[in-house]
């Protein structure tokens, strides 16, 4: 074995680089972590800076893709535990977040009756809104378009059809996000009523949600003037009242297809009118102090105002509609895909009708008690209006009363 001298050793070793000594190592840890320190640091101020707090807004434009997710994520959760303060605290709606630049904006069609379409919109807009997205409404199906109905605001413009379209659905998982957060009540007592087939459709989610409801608030204060043109009139008689009570009753009006084969939606219309006077009065009698009375009925039953008129107490005004749009001879203006019954109307008379129904819908959400004998998605937006205004919703139990929902 040859021998290695400890001359020859020494002098290779002094050729060789010196070693990295711990201390060396130690200062480029150190320097390194420093170095992610401070950028972090730069990263919150620039959060900071460009809206990464509740009271600022948020605006990411011309950031890097990454920065501008981690602005959302952060924003999220802030405006998360904001919201849920702000609601703990009794306050009626809360603040929607802008949407963010970089991420697409998602599409919603039109299809059916006004109900549908509206149950469909109101959560995909959920599913948009609480995921930073803007909205773009496509209503493209010859009744009336969204600037017929709506203006357009901060989150929901008209627009084109983008990539994630939903024409007649809404995503499957529309309320995953935790900004769409639902207050728990006990509904067990309700169930024998309308409210059980609302659940049945997935929509009693939407009563008790804070964001859907605020959106649902935002469309009221922008509809357009020529549904202005058909809701001030009405306001105009209940401003005032002491006590404004309103109900909507679904007749069908002999109307076909769909909803003749809904037998659990039918109800006897003059019962169901008396059961729901009967119910008015109760509920007025333990507001003493209430010396205006007046009431809105929303029907597609030409005679359930008349009949109103005609049995209410003689010093409750029964809200008239400011102007007619005559209705059709069976069934509605705007029912099931594929009806022919508005093919009758001009482009100028559907759009009419449209906005007159489309003031009905929100009218029955400014009332201080609100009265559903049967299931209609008509009704969902005055039902979540109502409730988040703290005011009194009523079901009428099968082969029963109204009974009051918590």
């Amino acid at each position: 074995m040859r021998r290695q001298s400890f001359h020859s050793t020494e002098r290779r070793r002094s050729l060789l680089a010196p070693p990295r000594t711990k201390t060396k190592w130690h200062a480029i840890v150190i320097g390194g972590l420093l170095l992610v320190v401070v950028r972090l640091g730069l990263i919150n101020l620039q959060l900071l800076s460009l809206g990464g707090t509740e009271d600022m807004p948020l605006n990411t434009e011309g950031l890097p893709y990454n920065l501008s997710i981690a602005m959302i994520q952060q924003r999220f959760e802030n405006d998360y535990r904001k919201q849920q303060q702000l609601t703990s605290k009794n306050n009626k709606y809360i603040q929607l977040p802008i949407p963010n630049s970089p991420l697409s904006p998602v599409s919603l069609g039109a299809c059916c009756g006004i109900g549908h379409r509206f149950i469909m919109n109101i959560r995909t807009i959920v599913y948009a809104v609480s995921n930073f997205r803007l909205v773009y409404a496509n209503w493209t199906n010859g009744d009336a378009t969204w600037n017929d109905i709506f203006n357009n605001t901060g989150n929901i413009v008209q627009g084109p059809i983008t990539e994630e379209f939903y024409p007649n659905e809404c995503p499957s998982n529309w309320n995953n996000s935790s900004l769409a957060y639902q207050n728990i009540l006990d509904d067990d007592h309700v169930r024998a009523t309308p409210y059980y087939y609302y659940g049945d459709v997935g929509a009693h989610m939407l009563f008790e949600m804070p964001l859907a409801q605020s959106i649902v608030k935002i469309l009221s204060d922008n509809l357009s003037p020529r549904v202005l043109s058909f809701l001030n009139p009405l306001r105009d008689q209940y401003s005032k009242s002491d006590l404004h009570l309103c109900a909507h009753v679904r007749g069908g009006n002999n109307e076909t297809g769909d909803w003749e084969g809904k037998k659990w939606r039918h109800v006897d219309v003059f019962s169901t009118l008396n059961k729901t006077l009967v119910s008015m009065k109760s509920f007025a009698e333990t507001r003493k102090d209430a010396k205006v009375v007046s009431v809105f009925v929303a029907s597609d039953m030409e005679n359930a105002r008349p009949w109103f008129e005609a049995n209410a107490p003689d010093n409750w005004h029964i809200v008239k509609p400011g102007k007619v749009i005559p209705r059709p001879e069976t069934g509605v203006w705007f029912g099931e895909h594929g009806s022919t019954t508005n093919s009758i109307l001009s482009q100028e008379q559907k759009t009419e009708a449209f906005a007159e129904a489309a003031a009905d819908v929100f009218a029955l959400g400014e009332c201080h008690a609100l009265f559903i004998p049967n299931y209609s998605s008509f009704s969902i937006f005055g039902i979540m209006l109502t409730r988040a205004e703290r005011n009194k919703v009523f079901f009428l139990e099968t082969e029963g009363d109204y009974i009051e929902y918590p």
